[in-house]
Order: structure tokens, then sequence, then C-alpha cells
């Protein structure tokens, strides 16, 4: 069960969400006062008390940045660009964020546990 203040989040991601949720088993789960985003039980979105966050390569990163280029990363990790309200607040933006995000996290190499 999620916290009450992170439903407005899911919401927001499953409004725009580019591809049907049960294809990807979209799940999201707190963790550490924050909570992540998974599609087939890999992480692509972490809210921290930065902010709303999406997992990137470092290509897709260059070319984001082109896009927006207030664009940060989470202060932990270089994976991570925080969304901008510019792209939050805009659903073809963000769905395209959304859809290269999880794109580049299916591509990436399954971690080791």
């Amino acid at each position: 069960m999620l916290k009450p203040e992170f439903r407005a989040i899911v919401d927001r991601l499953e409004s725009v969400f580019p591809v049907p949720p049960p294809e990807f088993d979209l799940t999201f789960r707190q963790f550490f006062g924050g909570m992540g985003g998974y599609v087939r039980e890999r992480i692509f979105f972490a809210l921290t008390d930065e902010g709303a966050a999406l997992k990137f390569s470092r290509d897709t990163q260059d070319a984001l940045l082109q896009d927006a280029p207030d664009a940060r990363h989470l202060s932990w990790t270089r994976l991570y660009f925080i969304v901008p309200p510019a792209v939050w607040d805009d659903d073809d933006r963000l769905s395209d964020w959304i859809q290269r995000s999880i794109n580049d996290v299916m591509a990436m190499p399954r971690r080791k546990r």
C-alpha cells in the first residue's frame, strides 16, 4: 500500500504511460522514504526528496538535454534525470520520456544479486 501522498504521482505516471501497463507489469513500491516505479521488476522511476526522476542511458541523456537543458541528475547517481516541470506538465513529452526510460532500462543488463 502506497502512502497517500504518492498516489497523485502514480496517477500522473499511469495517465501518460505509453504502453498498456499489463504488458510491462507496471508496479510502484515505497523505499527509504521515497518510491520506485518498476517494469518487469526493473526500476525506471525514482521519487526522492529531490524530485521525480527517470533512469536513462548516457546516449539518451545527451539527447534529452537538447529537449530540456534544465534537466539535472539526482545528486547520488548519474543514471537518473529529475523530470523538469515543463516535461512533467506536458502529457506528450512526459510519455516520450517514460518510453525512452523503459526502452533504456529494458536494454540494460540485469544486475547480479
